[in-house]
């Protein structure tokens, strides 16, 4: 079942676009990127483009139609970039978004032009009514289109389950069935299976999501035995990634793990990311988190940044906390909220042989200092990490668009919004939000 992704911000669009006070009939159209990695197409709202008002030929609560040369314009900007094309109008009044015989006659004339037009790619169409949406394809040589659904980054997300067993009966005192089945077809990645990402991934095991992607090149050492949850004496040298699917086979033997012991830049994890439903970074690389960012506004795919931190101040604690961070678009950008370092990145990206030789001539930036580390601290980051999971399935608490910041030390928790307007090349309008395989993703050579 193909997708139709939509950041936030581009669905309240088009939810204004589409209002009318007279209850009459609006359109717009929306130009879409592609995500065919995963078992099912996503197409990606990568912009909306509303019906001029002179370009209506009619515009009535029943029905409407559009100067072709407007349409025609919409074709060839589509044509030009590659984008797939989803006709969206209204239905006023209406208490549920049902595609008419109007809509399928009319559909059944145009699209088999827009597929001749571009035929290597999928179209479709839009109906909305009282808020919600209904979506279908069609593809060239088909006589009838396909259902579709709609996705709205941060809104509930759906799927089903049979019903939890006497396991679950505290759990779901909170979290409702609907919930519980909604997390049974989700699919998860987690990057980085250290201090926060074992303790993310274990509370997902026993929340038992559908599917989960885990990728970390890293082994066990002694010194992550004290923070790596479920992590034994004899794990040492192992894949971290083994150690956290071990933990899944035991709390929740349903779910589908996918283990990448390789950089997160490899084909083959970008490739298992690109398909998530919601990816965690509890990475503590801006190399990784650059390309994290990218595949959040660009591929649509909701990341929260999880970062904990302990600083002292000789032998007292100044700070003792961390920061969750949602990104995505209509939320954070992790490069222009200034939480990614350009000069960290050069430095991580260096080789190991480079990295020596400016130790040997006195040039050390100080990055890869070890950092004080507790499980404790962890544990409180990812416990609200994995809450903004769950409040994205089954809201209990206002949405996060910017962070939520602790500190244990004073004690406070704060929420702060996105403080920057948003304008580098991936997250500004028409940059590289929703463009998906229309654009590319950063890469590093080989250290």
């Amino acid at each position: 079942m193909t997708q139709l992704r939509f950041g936030s911000n581009h669905w309240e669009s088009v939810l204004e676009v589409l209002k009318d006070e007279s209850g009459r009939e609006r359109m717009a159209f929306l130009l879409c990127g592609r995500n065919g990695h995963g078992t099912d197409m996503r197409l990606l709202c990568h912009s909306v483009i509303p019906v001029d008002a002179t370009a209506y030929q009619l515009s009535r609560a029943d029905s409407l139609a559009v100067d072709p040369i407007f349409v025609n314009g919409v074709l060839n900007e589509a044509e030009r970039g590659g984008w797939s094309v989803v006709m969206v109008h209204n239905h006023p009044g209406a208490r549920s978004p049902d595609f008419s015989s109007a809509d399928d006659y009319g559909e059944s004339r145009l699209f088999p032009l827009i597929a001749g037009r571009m035929p290597d790619r999928v179209h479709g169409a839009m109906v909305v009514a009282s808020d919600k949406a209904a979506f279908r394809t069609w593809r060239m040589g088909a006589d009838r289109p396909e259902r579709g659904r709609v996705v709205v980054l941060g809104k509930t997300l759906d799927s089903a389950e049979p019903d939890a067993g006497p396991s679950l009966a505290r759990e779901a005192l909170f979290i409702r069935k609907d919930i519980r089945q909604a997390l049974a077809g989700v699919r998860v990645g987690i990057v980085g299976l250290g201090g926060t990402g074992s303790l993310v991934a274990q509370m997902l095991s026993h929340l038992r999501v559908g599917e989960v992607v885990l990728v970390d090149h890293d082994s066990m050492e002694a010194s992550n035995l004290s923070r790596v949850v479920i992590s034994r004496d004899s794990d040492v040298g192992k894949p971290k990634v083994s150690v956290a699917a071990r933990g899944f086979r035991t709390a929740s033997p349903t779910t589908r793990v996918y283990q990448f012991a390789d950089s997160v830049f490899s084909r083959e994890a970008i490739v298992a990311l690109l398909s998530s439903d919601f990816i965690f970074a509890c990475t503590d690389t801006h190399s990784s988190r650059l390309l994290l960012n990218q595949i959040a506004w660009q591929y649509l795919v909701p990341i929260v940044d999880i970062g904990a931190l302990v600083r002292l101040d000789g032998a007292q604690a100044s700070f003792v906390g961390g920061a969750v961070r949602v990104v995505m678009p209509g939320h954070m950008c992790l490069v222009c909220d200034q939480q990614i370092e350009p000069a960290r990145i050069t430095w991580e990206l260096k080789s190991k042989d480079q990295k020596q030789l400016d130790r040997t001539f006195g040039y050390v930036p100080g990055f890869d200092a070890p950092e004080p580390a507790v499980i404790s601290v962890n544990s409180v980051v990812a416990g609200i990490a994995v809450s903004v999971l769950l409040n994205f399935i089954g809201p209990f608490m206002p949405a996060v668009q910017g962070q939520m910041l602790v500190d244990l030390v004073r004690p406070t928790l704060v929420r702060t919004r996105p403080a920057n307007a948003h304008r580098c090349e991936v997250c500004r309008d028409n940059g590289l939000i929703g463009s998906g395989e229309l654009g590319a993703l950063p890469s590093i050579p080989n250290s």
